[in-house]
């Protein structure tokens, strides 16, 4: 059997935060035929033919990916910490080069290599294979390609469609359009109806930092089924304060500078990127309370955080801001501290309903080795407040939790849920609904359910809602899930499929009972 991936360009491996830019995709390393085969009862053999443009190909590296259960096989290690790789390489983490002592195709430009997978465990497997420009310095470069397979509970290897994993769901196309990255759509359902708004970014560059290109807004009167583009919004319940105003608390984010000031901000120990040409972005130090009589004309001031804070990063309201029942308003937002590498977790909080805000690190002694950034909230039914982190350490998702209102945090935990970032949602019988963007093979979007409170995250309460995504390193997902009139879920997200476009699509789906 041949399992042939028709995956198109994916210029970019690295893992990448959610403040990083991206790169247009490159075409200077190209797959242009690669194969799974099944040479005998136990093992698999990868084939890979590759080109190249400007940048040679450096070697081909091939990763292990878990589908189930995550027991190193033999013949495979872990490295970097969350790496599983050939044990056997010709080059310590960047590969086999091609014709090299591990190549078995003497062909130019293909590269193939069998693996023994007797004794594995049963279960779901993928391998990613990737021609890439390593060991070479510069930029990253690379095409890759995964492959599924099964192993049985007879040892036997076989073919698998990653599409099986998926659960009864309607997938709706929202917003897509060739050479436009529409990307980090927000949600809000208006009251006692199932009529929901988004808002999204409609950029020319693939790149989470420039925003060039705008945004455009769409809304949906059938519970996501149908969007049309509309300016209409609907204020988040969370913003309403007792005398009819809107209150929120957010990062200012990025400020966009000419190039020229580059060096004085990365003296002063500012967090700085390049946006594009001439132009460079810092994260403030501030963060932004802004007061609204009608959600249009907003009355914004802004507060200078601590001295020891380098740069702050909003996350999504619909995530990140909560108002608790005891009338406590919570807002999660990221950033460094100067001279610390790793990112944290910061919580502005009001008990006068948005009056006056304190500042408050969930971590008082900073990160410590932990980078945690785009955090989730959500109020548990036994009262205590619930967050949910993506983490960069190890990709996985942390919790923590506060029971004093968000005054102290738990010291954070990693979770079951290896996947980012998360939106919590609290259902009317007290369970709590996590989904997520999903980035190993089969990329997508997930979802697990909470019966304790959001102590743990049970694998028979996993579900997959997309198993089709691929294309640009994976930069699909931040899905916000609604609970609309009749108990059934819709979750939107951006996505990336096998033509490369990012785009904004939704599922409209029922928890499985």
């Amino acid at each position: 059997m041949v399992y042939h991936s028709l995956v198109k360009c994916a210029p970019s491996a690295i893992l990448l935060l959610a403040v990083t830019g991206m790169p247009a995709c490159a075409e200077s390393i190209r797959i242009t035929d690669a194969s799974l085969t099944f040479p005998g009862a136990d093992q698999i053999r990868v084939l890979v033919t590759a080109t190249s443009k400007d940048v040679p190909v450096g070697s081909y590296y091939t990763e292990l990916q878990f589908l189930e259960n995550e027991e190193i096989p033999q013949g495979f290690v872990v490295r970097n910490q969350r790496h599983v790789v050939p044990e056997k390489q010709e080059i310590a983490v960047t590969g086999d080069r091609d014709n090299g002592p591990f190549d078995e195709d003497p062909r130019e430009g293909t590269y193939a290599r069998t693996f023994s997978v007797k004794g594995w465990k049963p279960g779901l497997y993928a391998l990613r294979i990737a021609a890439h420009n390593r060991p070479a310095t510069g930029p990253y470069v690379l095409d890759t390609r995964s492959f599924p397979f099964r192993i049985t509970a007879e040892g036997k290897v076989v073919e698998f469609n990653p599409k099986e994993l998926e659960i009864p769901a309607k997938t709706v196309m929202i917003y897509k359009q060739q050479d436009v990255y529409a990307c980090f759509p927000s949600l809000a359902k208006q009251e006692g109806e199932d009529t929901l708004s988004t808002g999204f970014g409609t950029r020319v560059r693939r790149s989470h930092i420039d925003p060039t290109g705008g945004s455009k807004r769409m809304v949906s009167r059938d519970g996501g089924l149908t969007w049309s583009e509309s300016a209409e919004t609907f204020p988040l319940p969370q913003y309403k304060a007792k005398d009819g105003r809107l209150v929120r608390a957010t990062a200012r984010g990025w400020v966009y500078v000419n190039a020229a000031e580059k060096e004085r901000l990365i003296q002063e120990q500012r967090v700085v990127m390049d946006a594009r040409p001439g132009t460079v972005a810092y994260l403030s130090p501030d963060y932004l309370v802004q007061v609204s009589e009608d959600g249009k004309k907003w009355k914004t001031e802004t507060i200078p955080a601590p001295d020891y804070v380098a740069g702050l990063m909003v996350f999504r309201d619909e995530s990140s801001y909560i108002y608790t029942s005891q009338g406590i308003r919570l807002v999660a937002i990221y950033g460094k501290r100067k001279g610390v590498k790793e990112h944290e977790v910061f919580i502005l909080r009001s008990a006068d309903d948005g009056k006056s805000w304190q500042f408050i690190p969930l971590l008082p002694d900073g990160p410590q080795g932990v980078d945690l950034n785009e955090t989730a909230l959500v109020e548990t039914a036994e009262g205590t407040i619930l967050a949910m982190a993506r983490c960069e350490t190890d990709g996985y998702l942390w919790r923590s939790t506060s029971t004093d209102g968000g005054l102290t945090w738990s010291r954070p935990e990693r979770t079951e849920l290896w996947g980012h970032p998360a939106h919590l949602l609290r259902l009317p019988d007290g369970r709590i609904l996590c989904t997520y963007g999903y980035r190993k093979f089969p990329m997508g979007i997930r979802a697990c359910v909470s019966s304790d409170h959001g102590r743990t995250w049970p694998a028979e309460k996993r579900y997959v809602l997309r198993a089709d995504g691929s294309g640009s390193g994976g930069d699909l997902g931040y899905p916000i899930t609604a609970r609309l009139s009749d108990g059934t879920l819709f979750t939107i997200y951006y996505f990336n499929g096998s033509d490369n476009i990012t785009h904004i699509a939704g599922t409209r789906w029922q928890l499985p009972e």
